[in-house]
């Protein structure tokens, strides 16, 4: 088998783990879009003076 047959092999293998404790793309993309509308809704900390 050739070195990128392997590879994909490895990476399905490692995502049907049902023990996976990392989060999903999709997890880290919630979480992001939530950080940033949370971050848009924020006031400014500092006051700009004329």
């Amino acid at each position: 088998m050739d070195e990128l047959a392997v590879r994909v092999r490895d990476l399905e293998a490692e995502r049907a783990r049902p023990d996976r404790k990392e989060p999903t793309v999709e997890e880290l993309m919630q979480r992001l879009i939530g950080t940033l509308a949370a971050l848009y809704r924020t006031t400014p900390d500092r006051k700009e003076t004329p």
